[in-house]
């Protein structure tokens, strides 16, 4: 044991006290006066016995408390009534203090730079730190790692200076604060962050990840994560190995991610399950960039974008995997609608070209339509526009009852549609759903009958698109007859001026009882045509140029 020593002058208690494991009592140590003393660490590190007060110290001068109570396993004095005003260095101030769990709220934290294993494996700890001023800290690595009992709120935190964030909730079992508004913008390491952290689910989709560069064994057996990252910027990140393994409730779609510093998939990276991993080694920028430098060069260069390379590019939607070679072809055969790089809209566009878009009306309650057709080869989706959404196998009919009266319901369909059209020419009979379609706002994958009658009968339908996408797997170079094609569309009087009549042969009857029609068409090639019997017959309102 001690007297009191005098402290005046004295600014140094490094390792005062470090590795007396036996200590358990300096006599009046609440009454030192350390009103002079800036340096702290290791003072009761290792001092397994020691638990005696502290509360009456003047730690006012104190920048360095490093360690102070490392592996202190018996201590657990009231010291949130120090002053740590002028403290910057915390490392590992309570790390391995199993039985410390007294409050330190009130403790100011303004200049403290480093927290590095503050808390590490100090087990009973659950005080509530959650309004400490964390502004001034760069590093946080292993703050909470093995804090097995804290689960305080740190919303509030201000993370704007962090770099690295690596281990900090591992093993940190209860712990399911929401951090999801931390600004992690200068936070360059986060492996192991949340490293068998297993209630861990809170939202991280807002997290700024651009700067980081190691996320290995960041999700490790955090069995209950599966929050929405899809959006986070993986650009610069360079190590991601075991990443989710054993996060055995994630599922998440991470094809987005910019991964360009990853050339293959990680070991380790995923759990068992069935969600979509990122395209390894490629970046949407870089996607971008490509189907760009396609656009450029279509005589020279052959597109190669994969779906999987279109999943990446952040806001597409209706992507459909069996569309590869077609999206190919038409990057192709367009090159005019992308610029270099490319834009995210001009690819939605693509996209959604291939959808086959159409509007109906019913005239009766619970009325059903029917698509002349059937479905292609590879399946399709419908979407009917009354909230029902259809996935349908090849050779399947297109069909769907609505419940109520609709003058104008959009139909649209992911997929090949064959043989459209109707009007049945062998049994010169017309569909009895001729009436109901109004609209075709784009042909999609749309299959033409090829024997004509198209839209015979069709007498509410107005317009039909003036152009075919190139490169779109749509037949109309199989399109040699279109006769009978507005034979009876009463009402029809769409902008057709573009259509490429080249290969047509027969127009017999074709605007037959289209009395509304009258477009100017004198551009079309009929050079091929060989029979025109009847073609405007009846077309009350036709009056235009076709020299």
């Amino acid at each position: 044991t001690t007297d009191v020593p005098n402290l005046a002058g004295v600014s140094n208690m490094r390792g005062m006290f470090q590795n007396c494991a036996s200590l358990t009592t300096i006599p009046n140590v609440d009454l030192w006066n350390t009103s002079t003393i800036t340096d702290m660490q290791y003072m009761f590190a290792d001092a397994k016995a020691f638990n005696q007060p502290l509360a009456n110290w003047n730690t006012s001068n104190v920048t360095n408390m490093r360690f102070m109570f490392q592996d202190a396993v018996a201590f657990n004095g009231a010291v949130g009534a120090w002053n740590t005003a002028n403290v910057t260095n915390m490392i590992g101030l309570f790390s391995g203090a199993t039985a410390f769990n007294q409050p330190l709220t009130n403790w100011n934290t303004a200049n403290v730079t480093n927290m590095d294993y503050m808390f590490q494996d100090a087990v009973a700890f659950n005080g509530a730190v959650g309004t400490w001023n964390t502004a001034n800290v760069t590093n946080m690595v292993g703050l909470f790692s093995g804090a097995t009992a804290f689960n305080q709120p740190l919303t509030n935190w201000n993370t704007s200076k962090v770099t690295n964030m690596s281990y900090m909730f591992q093993n940190a079992v209860a712990f399911n604060g929401d951090v999801g508004t931390w600004n992690t913008a200068n936070v360059t390491d986060m492996g192991s962050m949340f490293s068998s952290a297993k209630v861990f689910n809170k939202p991280l989709t807002n997290w700024n990840t651009g700067a980081v560069i190691r996320m290995d064994y960041m999700f490790f057996n955090a069995s209950a994560f599966n929050g929405n990252i899809s959006n986070w910027n993986t650009g610069n990140v360079t190590d991601m190995t075991g990443m989710f393994n054993g996060a055995i409730a994630f599922n998440q779609n991470l094809s987005r991610w910019c991964v360009s510093k990853i050339s293959s998939q990680p070991s380790g990276f995923k759990n068992s399950g069935s969600w979509s991993v990122p395209g390894w080694g490629k970046c949407p920028a870089s996607v971008l960039a490509q189907i760009g430098k396609e656009a450029d060069n279509p005589n020279t260069i052959k597109s190669v974008i994969t779906v999987n390379d279109l999943k990446m590019i952040a806001g597409i939607t209706g992507i459909v995997d069996g569309y590869e070679t077609s999206y190919q072809d038409y990057i192709d055969e367009n090159p005019d609608e992308f610029s270099n790089p490319a834009t995210v809209a001009e690819v939605q566009e693509m996209v959604s070209s291939f959808l086959f878009i159409s509007t109906w009306k019913t005239t009766v309650a619970n009325e059903t339509i029917v698509i002349p057709g059937t479905v292609g080869e590879g399946g399709a989706t419908v979407n009917w526009g009354d909230g029902i959404i259809q996935n349908l196998a090849k050779g399947a009919s297109l069909t769907h009852a609505y419940t109520a009266i609709t003058p104008n319901i959009t139909i649209s369909v992911v997929g090949i549609v064959e043989g459209f059209g109707f009007y049945n020419s062998s049994t010169s009979t017309a569909s009895p759903y001729s009436s109901n379609i109004l609209t075709i706002e784009q042909w999609g994958l749309v299959k033409l009958k090829t024997e004509g009658y198209v839209f015979r009968d069709c007498s509410n339908l107005t317009s039909v698109p003036n152009k075919f996408k190139k490169g779109m797997p749509v037949n109309w170079d199989e399109i040699t007859t279109m006769s009978d094609m507005f034979f009876g569309a009463t009402k029809f009087n769409g902008n057709i001026s573009s259509w490429n009549t080249s290969k047509v042969t027969n127009m017999r009857s074709m605007f037959r009882g289209a009395t509304a029609f009258n477009q100017d068409i004198s551009s079309w090639n009929t050079g091929s045509v060989t029979n025109m019997a009847g073609v405007f017959y009846d077309a009350k309102a036709f009056n235009q140029n076709i020299g």
